[in-house]
């Protein structure tokens, strides 16, 4: 019996009752899945990388998926009819595919952030999305007996005269990979460029770099002009560095004295502020004698680039302070101007 033909009373006989019986087990099954989902989510399991980016994928279309499910099924053992069948395998193809090229998605954003940041970019996420639908579409033309020979003909030589119109968009799109493919520039780096622009970079996009100052601004560079421009990178190879401070002391000053107190103020302040490294001691070089004082540097090794601003504040106060309790005396620049007084 086609489907147009059903009645009320046709829910009565036994494919009335299979079709009642079909829609309590998949509403059943639908607040299953429900619950299961935020169960896992205040559990453990969540926190497993394959299991979140699943939990993810199909987050609004469960409700979806078990209706096409159920449509399928319905159509295909309770009334039998082969177009709508057809039509319903497609969809759940659809939903399953989107459901998937989500879930690889998440899947490789949550390894990356995780386990490997430096492919943790939207750019591969979004290429492999992208690839991943265009297979699917082509498996669906296939299977509604669509030939897919010609449109892959037609494909290649569109394909041609796009890379021609969009010469300036494929550079940077083949930019942005050059730049993950080398690894000298990954998300999380702070980054120096030859212009001046500084910044965390946030993301690597198809088109262009995004890099988040210290003061949240956001500058957007593209990824052509990021590959041919000159950039510091302050986490290779590791993002310790060494931060210098130029001070002065005065002629009078005894040098043994005033080089054990300056290192004894900066091992405090870089254990206070959690800075520091193993292997490696705070040390002075003196390095000029200057018009008016005893110049030498201190060095001190940091984790981060960025912590080298609070260091350097701890270090100025407390550098000033025990000067002050030991009459440790930074000169002022000065001058002596000694007149000759000539008698006519």
């Amino acid at each position: 019996m086609s489907f147009d033909k059903i009645n009320i009373s046709y829910l009565f006989n036994e494919k009335g009752l299979y079709l009642l019986l079909t829609i309590g087990v998949f509403l059943l099954l639908y607040l299953f899945l429900i619950l299961v989902k935020k169960k896992i989510k205040k559990t453990k399991l969540y926190e497993i990388i394959f299991i979140n980016a699943f939990l993810d994928a199909i987050d609004g279309w469960i409700f979806t998926l078990t209706l096409n499910v159920f449509l399928l099924y319905v159509f295909s053992f309770i009334f039998v009819n082969p177009k709508l069948l057809k039509v319903f395998v497609v969809i759940l193809i659809l939903v399953v595919g989107l459901i998937l090229s989500k879930f690889l998605g998440r899947l490789i954003y949550s390894y990356t952030s995780n386990i490997d940041k430096t492919i943790s970019t939207s750019i591969i996420v979004n290429l492999i999305r992208i690839i991943f639908f265009i297979i699917l579409i082509l498996v669906l033309l296939d299977y509604i007996g669509i030939s897919i020979t010609p449109i892959l003909t037609s494909l290649g030589i569109a394909g041609l005269a796009i890379s021609l119109a969009l010469q300036s968009t494929l550079s940077n799109l083949f930019a942005g990979l050059q730049i993950i493919a080398n690894k000298q520039i990954k998300v999380g780096d702070y980054i120096q460029l030859k212009d001046g622009f500084e910044g965390y970079v946030e993301d690597i996009k198809w088109h262009s770099t995004v890099i988040r100052e210290l003061s949240n601004n956001i500058i957007i560079i593209p990824n052509s002009v990021l590959t041919n421009t000159i950039v510091k990178n302050f986490n290779i190879p590791s993002p310790d560095l060494n931060v210098i401070i130029k001070i002065g002391v005065s002629y009078d000053s005894d040098l043994e004295f005033v080089e054990k107190i300056t290192i004894d103020i900066a091992k405090k302040v870089i254990k206070d502020l959690g800075e520091e490294i193993e292997n490696f001691q705070p040390f002075i070089r003196y390095n000029n004698f200057n018009d008016f004082s005893i110049d030498f540097n201190l060095v001190v090794k940091i984790k981060q680039y960025t912590n080298k601003f609070i260091v350097i504040h701890e270090l100025i106060k407390n550098i000033h302070k025990e000067y002050k309790k030991h009459n440790i005396v930074i000169p002022y620049p000065i001058r002596t101007v000694i007149l000759e007084n000539k008698q006519s």
